[in-house]
Protein backbone atom coordinates (compact mmCIF):
# COMPACT_ATOMS: atom_id res chain seq x y z
CA UNK A 1 0.00 0.00 0.00
CA UNK A 2 1.35 3.41 -1.01
CA UNK A 3 0.45 6.87 0.26
CA UNK A 4 0.73 10.49 -0.83
CA UNK A 5 0.57 13.59 1.37
CA UNK A 6 -1.11 16.77 0.10
CA UNK A 7 -0.56 19.85 2.26
CA UNK A 8 -2.62 22.96 1.54
CA UNK A 9 -2.00 26.59 2.44
CA UNK A 10 -0.68 29.83 1.01
CA UNK A 11 1.51 30.16 4.10
CA UNK A 12 3.34 27.01 2.95
CA UNK A 13 3.74 27.88 -0.72
CA UNK A 14 4.88 31.42 0.17
CA UNK A 15 7.50 30.10 2.57
CA UNK A 16 6.12 31.76 5.69
CA UNK A 17 5.69 28.42 7.44
CA UNK A 18 7.52 25.10 7.20
CA UNK A 19 5.58 22.00 6.21
CA UNK A 20 6.24 19.83 9.25
CA UNK A 21 3.05 17.82 8.72
CA UNK A 22 4.41 15.86 5.75
CA UNK A 23 7.44 14.84 7.77
CA UNK A 24 5.38 13.72 10.76
CA UNK A 25 2.86 11.81 8.64
CA UNK A 26 5.52 10.07 6.54
CA UNK A 27 7.54 9.01 9.55
CA UNK A 28 4.54 7.40 11.21
CA UNK A 29 3.14 5.76 8.09
CA UNK A 30 6.49 4.18 7.29
CA UNK A 31 6.31 2.23 10.53
CA UNK A 32 2.98 0.49 9.74
CA UNK A 33 4.41 0.04 7.04
CA UNK A 34 2.75 2.21 4.39
CA UNK A 35 5.19 3.60 1.82
CA UNK A 36 4.87 7.35 1.19
CA UNK A 37 5.74 8.03 -2.44
CA UNK A 38 4.82 11.70 -2.85
CA UNK A 39 4.65 15.00 -0.97
CA UNK A 40 2.78 17.84 -2.70
CA UNK A 41 2.04 21.35 -1.43
CA UNK A 42 -0.51 23.67 -3.04
CA UNK A 43 -2.00 27.05 -2.19
CA UNK A 44 -5.49 28.04 -1.09
CA UNK A 45 -7.15 28.06 -4.50
CA UNK A 46 -10.06 25.81 -5.44
CA UNK A 47 -8.80 24.76 -8.87
CA UNK A 48 -5.21 24.39 -7.67
CA UNK A 49 -6.38 22.07 -4.89
CA UNK A 50 -8.36 20.02 -7.41
CA UNK A 51 -5.27 19.79 -9.63
CA UNK A 52 -3.28 18.59 -6.63
CA UNK A 53 -5.93 15.98 -5.89
CA UNK A 54 -5.60 14.61 -9.41
CA UNK A 55 -1.85 14.26 -8.98
CA UNK A 56 -1.95 12.47 -5.63
CA UNK A 57 -4.91 10.33 -6.70
CA UNK A 58 -2.85 8.98 -9.59
CA UNK A 59 0.14 8.30 -7.35
CA UNK A 60 -1.21 6.42 -4.35
CA UNK A 61 -3.96 4.34 -2.73
CA UNK A 62 -3.92 6.37 0.48
CA UNK A 63 -4.07 10.16 0.43
CA UNK A 64 -3.57 12.28 3.54
CA UNK A 65 -4.61 15.91 3.11
CA UNK A 66 -3.88 18.62 5.67
CA UNK A 67 -4.95 22.25 5.81
CA UNK A 68 -7.74 24.41 4.44
CA UNK A 69 -10.43 23.35 6.92
CA UNK A 70 -10.69 26.66 8.77
CA UNK A 71 -13.65 29.07 8.91
CA UNK A 72 -12.42 31.71 6.45
CA UNK A 73 -13.23 32.20 2.78
CA UNK A 74 -9.83 30.94 1.63
CA UNK A 75 -10.27 27.60 3.45
CA UNK A 76 -11.47 25.56 0.49
CA UNK A 77 -10.32 21.99 1.03
CA UNK A 78 -13.68 20.40 1.80
CA UNK A 79 -15.31 22.23 -1.12
CA UNK A 80 -12.53 21.18 -3.50
CA UNK A 81 -12.73 17.52 -2.48
CA UNK A 82 -16.53 17.49 -2.76
CA UNK A 83 -16.39 19.11 -6.20
CA UNK A 84 -13.58 16.83 -7.37
CA UNK A 85 -15.58 13.69 -6.62
CA UNK A 86 -19.01 15.13 -7.47
CA UNK A 87 -20.31 14.97 -3.90
CA UNK A 88 -22.55 17.24 -1.84
CA UNK A 89 -21.39 18.78 1.41
CA UNK A 90 -23.50 17.60 4.35
CA UNK A 91 -23.61 18.94 7.88
CA UNK A 92 -22.84 16.65 10.80
CA UNK A 93 -25.00 17.46 13.83
CA UNK A 94 -22.50 16.23 16.41
CA UNK A 95 -19.64 18.17 14.80
CA UNK A 96 -21.76 21.34 14.92
CA UNK A 97 -22.68 20.66 18.55
CA UNK A 98 -19.00 20.29 19.39
CA UNK A 99 -18.24 23.67 17.81
CA UNK A 100 -21.05 25.32 19.78
CA UNK A 101 -19.86 23.63 22.97
CA UNK A 102 -16.33 24.91 22.36
CA UNK A 103 -17.67 28.46 21.93
CA UNK A 104 -19.62 28.06 25.18
CA UNK A 105 -16.54 26.91 27.12
CA UNK A 106 -14.93 30.23 26.28
CA UNK A 107 -18.04 32.18 27.25
CA UNK A 108 -19.10 32.88 23.68
CA UNK A 109 -22.23 32.06 21.73
CA UNK A 110 -22.02 31.09 18.09
CA UNK A 111 -24.22 33.61 16.21
CA UNK A 112 -27.19 31.94 14.46
CA UNK A 113 -26.43 33.81 11.26
CA UNK A 114 -23.17 31.91 10.87
CA UNK A 115 -24.26 29.84 7.88
CA UNK A 116 -20.66 30.00 6.70
CA UNK A 117 -17.57 30.52 8.81
CA UNK A 118 -17.39 28.25 11.82
CA UNK A 119 -20.53 26.36 10.82
CA UNK A 120 -18.95 25.13 7.60
CA UNK A 121 -16.36 23.37 9.75
CA UNK A 122 -19.09 20.83 10.57
CA UNK A 123 -19.63 20.01 6.89
CA UNK A 124 -18.03 17.10 5.03
CA UNK A 125 -18.50 15.46 1.63
CA UNK A 126 -21.36 12.94 1.56
CA UNK A 127 -20.20 9.43 2.38
CA UNK A 128 -17.44 10.60 4.72
CA UNK A 129 -16.75 9.45 8.24
CA UNK A 130 -16.22 12.41 10.55
CA UNK A 131 -12.92 12.62 12.45
CA UNK A 132 -13.85 14.69 15.48
CA UNK A 133 -11.39 17.31 16.68
CA UNK A 134 -10.65 17.37 20.41
CA UNK A 135 -8.12 20.20 19.96
CA UNK A 136 -9.99 22.70 17.77
CA UNK A 137 -13.20 23.47 15.90
CA UNK A 138 -12.50 21.99 12.46
CA UNK A 139 -13.55 18.36 12.02
CA UNK A 140 -11.53 16.14 9.74
CA UNK A 141 -12.97 13.34 7.66
CA UNK A 142 -12.24 9.99 6.04
CA UNK A 143 -13.59 9.43 2.53
CA UNK A 144 -13.28 6.04 0.82
CA UNK A 145 -13.98 6.76 -2.84
CA UNK A 146 -12.92 5.30 -6.20
CA UNK A 147 -10.84 2.62 -4.43
CA UNK A 148 -8.87 5.37 -2.68
CA UNK A 149 -8.67 6.11 1.03
CA UNK A 150 -8.66 9.86 1.67
CA UNK A 151 -7.97 11.26 5.13
CA UNK A 152 -8.37 15.00 5.66
CA UNK A 153 -7.20 16.91 8.74
CA UNK A 154 -6.65 20.53 9.78
CA UNK A 155 -3.22 21.96 9.06
CA UNK A 156 -2.46 22.94 12.66
CA UNK A 157 0.16 20.33 13.65
CA UNK A 158 -1.29 19.53 17.08
CA UNK A 159 -4.76 18.98 15.61
CA UNK A 160 -3.39 16.92 12.73
CA UNK A 161 -1.34 14.76 15.09
CA UNK A 162 -4.36 14.08 17.29
CA UNK A 163 -6.31 12.78 14.30
CA UNK A 164 -3.31 10.90 12.94
CA UNK A 165 -2.77 8.99 16.17
CA UNK A 166 -6.41 8.61 17.14
CA UNK A 167 -7.99 7.71 13.80
CA UNK A 168 -5.75 7.52 10.74
CA UNK A 169 -3.08 5.12 11.97
CA UNK A 170 -5.55 2.63 13.49
CA UNK A 171 -7.68 2.73 10.32
CA UNK A 172 -4.65 2.18 8.09
CA UNK A 173 -3.53 -0.69 10.29
CA UNK A 174 -6.91 -2.29 9.66
CA UNK A 175 -6.58 -1.65 5.92
CA UNK A 176 -3.15 -3.26 5.80
CA UNK A 177 -5.00 -6.24 7.22
CA UNK A 178 -2.12 -8.50 8.20
CA UNK A 179 -3.60 -9.30 11.59
CA UNK A 180 -0.73 -7.60 13.38
CA UNK A 181 -1.13 -5.17 16.26
CA UNK A 182 1.03 -2.07 16.64
CA UNK A 183 2.08 -0.33 19.86
CA UNK A 184 4.25 2.77 20.16
CA UNK A 185 6.21 4.77 22.70
CA UNK A 186 7.95 8.14 22.36
CA UNK A 187 10.92 8.79 24.64
CA UNK A 188 12.67 12.14 24.96
CA UNK A 189 16.42 12.50 25.44
CA UNK A 190 18.16 15.74 26.38
CA UNK A 191 21.85 16.54 26.83
CA UNK A 192 23.13 13.79 24.57
CA UNK A 193 23.69 14.29 20.82
CA UNK A 194 22.22 11.98 18.22
CA UNK A 195 25.64 10.46 17.56
CA UNK A 196 26.04 9.69 21.26
CA UNK A 197 22.67 7.98 21.41
CA UNK A 198 23.52 6.04 18.27
CA UNK A 199 26.72 4.71 19.86
CA UNK A 200 24.91 3.59 23.00
CA UNK A 201 21.98 1.82 21.34
CA UNK A 202 23.41 0.83 17.95
CA UNK A 203 22.23 -2.84 18.09
CA UNK A 204 18.68 -1.65 18.81
CA UNK A 205 18.63 0.48 15.64
CA UNK A 206 18.85 -2.49 13.26
CA UNK A 207 16.11 -2.27 10.64
CA UNK A 208 15.32 -5.98 10.78
CA UNK A 209 14.38 -6.11 14.46
CA UNK A 210 11.07 -5.79 16.27
CA UNK A 211 10.51 -3.24 17.73
CA UNK A 212 11.77 -0.69 15.22
CA UNK A 213 13.46 2.38 16.67
CA UNK A 214 13.76 5.80 15.05
CA UNK A 215 15.61 8.95 16.16
CA UNK A 216 14.21 12.42 15.53
CA UNK A 217 16.24 15.46 16.66
CA UNK A 218 14.41 18.73 17.26
CA UNK A 219 15.73 21.84 18.99
CA UNK A 220 18.17 20.08 21.26
CA UNK A 221 15.89 17.21 22.19
CA UNK A 222 16.02 13.77 20.57
CA UNK A 223 12.82 11.74 20.30
CA UNK A 224 13.26 7.98 20.23
CA UNK A 225 10.23 6.33 18.68
CA UNK A 226 9.68 2.68 19.58
CA UNK A 227 7.22 0.82 17.36
CA UNK A 228 6.44 -2.85 17.96
CA UNK A 229 4.18 -5.29 16.14
CA UNK A 230 2.71 -8.43 17.61
CA UNK A 231 0.07 -11.05 16.97
CA UNK A 232 -1.85 -9.68 19.96
CA UNK A 233 -1.99 -6.23 21.60
CA UNK A 234 -0.39 -7.72 24.70
CA UNK A 235 2.55 -9.11 22.73
CA UNK A 236 3.17 -5.76 21.03
CA UNK A 237 2.91 -3.89 24.34
CA UNK A 238 5.35 -6.28 26.02
CA UNK A 239 7.90 -5.71 23.25
CA UNK A 240 7.61 -1.94 23.66
CA UNK A 241 7.96 -2.16 27.43
CA UNK A 242 11.08 -4.32 27.12
CA UNK A 243 12.77 -1.81 24.82
CA UNK A 244 11.74 1.13 27.01
CA UNK A 245 13.30 -0.61 30.01
CA UNK A 246 16.51 -1.24 28.06
CA UNK A 247 16.65 2.39 26.92
CA UNK A 248 16.02 3.59 30.47
CA UNK A 249 18.97 1.54 31.69
CA UNK A 250 21.27 2.55 28.84
CA UNK A 251 20.53 6.27 28.66
CA UNK A 252 20.16 6.94 32.38
CA UNK A 253 19.86 10.61 33.34
CA UNK A 254 19.69 11.73 29.71
CA UNK A 255 16.23 10.19 29.38
CA UNK A 256 13.84 12.96 30.48
CA UNK A 257 10.46 11.41 29.66
CA UNK A 258 8.91 8.15 28.50
CA UNK A 259 5.51 9.54 27.55
CA UNK A 260 6.34 12.05 24.82
CA UNK A 261 6.63 15.12 27.05
CA UNK A 262 9.24 17.68 25.97
CA UNK A 263 11.70 19.36 28.34
CA UNK A 264 9.55 22.46 29.08
CA UNK A 265 6.58 20.26 30.03
CA UNK A 266 8.76 17.99 32.17
CA UNK A 267 10.14 21.02 34.03
CA UNK A 268 6.66 22.51 34.45
CA UNK A 269 5.31 19.23 35.82
CA UNK A 270 8.19 18.89 38.29
CA UNK A 271 7.66 22.45 39.51
CA UNK A 272 3.94 21.84 39.89
CA UNK A 273 4.54 18.65 41.90
CA UNK A 274 6.78 20.60 44.28
CA UNK A 275 4.54 23.67 44.49
CA UNK A 276 7.24 25.82 42.92
CA UNK A 277 7.30 28.48 40.20
CA UNK A 278 9.94 30.15 38.05
CA UNK A 279 10.36 33.91 37.79
CA UNK A 280 12.59 35.78 35.33
CA UNK A 281 13.69 39.39 35.26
Amino acid sequence: MQAAVLTIGDELTCGYRLDTNSQAISRRLSLIPVEVVLHLTVGDDLETIRSGLRVVQDAADVIVVTGGLGPTEDDLTRQAIAAHFGLELVEDAEALARIQERFARFGRKMPPELLTGNRIQAQVPAGSTIIYNDRGTASGFYLPVNEKHIFVTPGIPSEMEGMLEGFILPRLQDLVGDGRHVRRAALKVYGLPESGINERIRPMLARDRNPLLGLLPHRGTITIEVVATGSTPQEAEALVEADVAALRSTLGRYLISEDGRDLPQVVADLLSERGMTIATA
